[in-house]
């Protein structure tokens, strides 16, 4: 520990530092929303891709992060200064993805030039998921460092995750409501509906560096791990390991639905895009209330037991998706809105889980390692996102599945519209559940953070 480490008195987060640090979850969950209902669709339905080629950018994209992730997260730790360890790559990373973001929808191509447009949004979208990683890694990190309270985690983490559901519904309700002002699934649709929500992901992340300013900082820089030291100690961390291929699973299953949301209208429904607007807020207003439900229950019991509960019911949501036919919107929306209920609990659990994984690493080895390891965090969290649309995109190729131009939806056989079917449905529900049974495995609790909590150190001003 560091000597104003040991020489202070350890002080806790207030009520301000939380909702001040939670703003900028508004933006990063506007973006990783906006890309898991919107990028697999615009490629496929909009850019004329073909299905299996959308997938495999999407994943291709994310194989940088693999990379750049844990770097940032590692130089992070190392960061001292002024701003304190994150606060300068959080800043940055506001001026990297608005910018890069806006320019992967202005391909100067036209819209059957499907292999020109490709290659533009694909390595802008590279950038712009670079500047995702410059904020998301080092504001995930600080989770673990406010406070060592196994309790505070929680409520800290669905404070973030509450604020972050309005990014939840500006990145789905939000944007489906402006392209259907602007021109829906067109190229020139997405463009309008694009620059209205941009300032609206990166001005919440600007007015959390502020907010934090003067957050407590519980975090040891005596012992500086390298690199592969500490990849090798996040890769010897069961409950990490666990925690994150939980993760994978759930998150990459999540997005093979989403990602399939305007099909799924236009094929199974055979609904305008129009009524993308009430099954987004079926899914999403749910969750907002339910968020607060989790957070009280998340007092009382282990994070775990409150993720595999969230879990099966989300699963079970999701496999009944199956049996909707044409115009059964009502009946979409029910098995949303339980999905929704279940979704707050897959806001907030793994999420409080994961400082506590830090906690303990960082007992054993020493030093900071929060950083690193939410950098291999969202590493995971992004390889899920993009396994999902690789998976449906080989499955609707393999069911031939005919890709749209401009938002023109082509004429599809029953065999590529029974792929769609199983596609959103049971099979995600299926590999979902395997991720949430795998949650068991995982080795701690609230005893073992109150413990690791005992012998943390005092707090420093960032």
């Amino acid at each position: 520990m560091s000597g104003n480490e040991a020489a202070g008195q350890r002080r806790e987060i207030g009520w301000g530092g939380m909702i001040g640090y939670s703003i900028s979850e508004i933006g990063v969950t506007g973006m990783v929303v906006f890309g898991s209902f919107y990028f697999f669709s615009y490629m496929t339905n909009t850019l004329g891709i073909p299905p299996l080629i959308a997938g495999s950018i999407f994943f291709a994209t994310k194989v940088f992060d693999v990379i750049t992730d844990p770097l940032v997260g590692y130089l992070s730790d190392r960061t001292t200064g002024r701003m304190g360890p994150r606060r300068p790559w959080i800043l940055a990373g506001a001026f990297v993805m608005g910018p890069a973001l806006a320019i992967a929808f202005l391909a100067p191509f036209s819209a059957d030039s499907w292999v020109l447009n490709a290659v533009w949004f694909s390595a802008f979208l590279m950038l712009a998921y670079l500047g995702l990683t410059l904020i998301g890694v080092p504001y995930g990190a600080m989770t673990a460092e406010m406070t060592e309270n196994y309790n505070r985690r929680s409520l800290i983490t669905s404070i973030r995750m509450w604020t972050g559901t309005f990014g939840i519904l500006m990145g789905a309700v939000g944007y489906a409501t402006l392209t259907a002002n602007f021109g829906d699934l067109t190229i020139e649709g997405y463009r309008g509906g694009m620059f209205v929500i941009l300032p609206l992901m990166i001005i919440p992340t600007l007015i959390t560096v502020f907010a934090t300013r003067n957050v407590p900082v519980h975090r040891s820089t005596e012992v500086q791990h390298g690199f592969f030291d500490g990849l090798k100690i996040a890769l010897s961390s069961r409950a990490f390991v666990i925690l994150a291929l939980s993760y994978i699973l759930m998150v990459g299953m999540i997005t093979v639905v989403t990602s399939n949301v305007n099909a799924m209208v236009e094929y199974m429904l055979e609904m305008d895009q129009s009524v993308m607007q009430i099954l987004s807020a079926a899914l999403l207003l749910p969750t907002i209330l339910a968020i607060p439900v989790w957070a009280v229950v998340a007092m009382f019991i282990d994070k775990k037991l409150g993720l595999l509960i969230g879990g099966v019911i989300y699963a079970i949501g999701m496999a009944l998706i199956f049996t909707v036919g044409p115009g059964e919107i009502n009946k979409l929306m029910l098995f949303l809105v339980v999905m929704g209920v279940a979704y707050a609990a897959y806001q907030i659990f793994p999420w409080s889980m994961l400082p506590d994984v830090i906690s303990e690493a960082q007992h054993t080895h020493g030093g900071s390692l929060a950083g690193l390891f939410n950098g291999w965090w969202t590493t995971a969290q992004k390889f899920g996102i993009a396994l999902g649309p690789l998976l449906a995109g080989v499955a609707l190729g393999i069911g031939g599945y005919v890709p749209s131009v401009d938002g023109v939806f082509a004429e599809q056989t029953p065999q590529a519209i029974d792929t769609l079917r199983w596609s959103v449905s049971l099979i995600p529900a299926l590999i979902f559940s395997v991720g949430v049974f795998v949650i068991l495995l995982y080795p701690l609790g609230r005893k073992d953070q109150e413990a690791i909590a005992q012998s943390a150190p005092g707090a420093e001003p960032a």
